[in-house]
């Protein structure tokens, strides 16, 4: 053993206040800040936290804000479906071509698309909601009922015109003869929806945030 010494010779002894608790990740020290988002977006919440930031916060070297929790699941997600989406659009699209063995009819149908979403876009806008992940699986479900719709009109104007009608008339009666049907189809996701409104609050939390046409 060597010489003994006094601690106050190799350290400086303090008393002060601290956290009771330091987190890490990543091998790096983590405080944590809570927030919870009532009344806004969340997206449009987190842009303006980003902002003030920016503005106001100067931080020391080594420090960095980051943003977890709902809104990084929220960004996850969002990324998901950007892939996801024009992969499901590009493989209707294939699907459609198989079923009518022509480019022109399948694009045809799947020029609906836009149209289609109007009626979602403009509720997004009424409503004041954003385009969250909800909303973008409404617009998913929706794009589902215009295509089939549109195969429903398109195989019956394609059926008059192999029986020798004239485009007009093949697609005036065409409409006519598939009107009862694609109501029907594009009222029962309504009807759903406004059952829906009936749910108590915790449960519309979700369903505010899917599109209707």
């Amino acid at each position: 053993m060597g010489p003994w010494c006094p601690l106050s010779s190799v350290a400086k002894i303090e008393l002060r206040d601290g956290p009771a608790q330091i987190s890490r990740e990543s091998a790096k020290r983590r405080v944590v800040v809570g927030a919870n988002v009532e009344g806004r977006d969340l997206a449009g919440f987190v842009d303006e936290v980003q902002r003030r930031i920016d503005a106001e916060v100067q931080l020391p070297g080594g420090f960095y804000f980051s943003f977890g929790g709902q809104f990084e699941n929220m960004q996850r997600a969002m990324s998901t479906l950007t892939i996801i989406v024009p992969i499901t659009i590009a493989a209707i699209f294939f699907l459609l071509f198989m079923l009518f063995k022509s480019l022109k009819l399948a694009t045809l149908i799947i020029l609906v698309l836009p149209f289609a979403s109007i009626g979602g876009v403009v509720g997004l806008a009424v409503t004041g909601e954003y385009l969250s992940v909800p909303a973008s699986v409404g617009f998913i479900a929706l794009w589902g009922i215009a295509v089939l719709n549109g195969v429903v009109l398109v195989t019956s104007i394609r059926r008059l015109r192999d029986d020798g009608q004239e485009v007009l008339a093949a697609v005036r009666e065409g409409c006519v003869q598939r009107f009862r049907p694609v109501m029907m189809t594009a009222t029962v996701p309504c009807w759903g929806w406004c059952l829906s409104c009936l749910l108590p609050a915790p449960a519309r939390r979700c369903k505010n945030r899917w599109p209707s046409s």
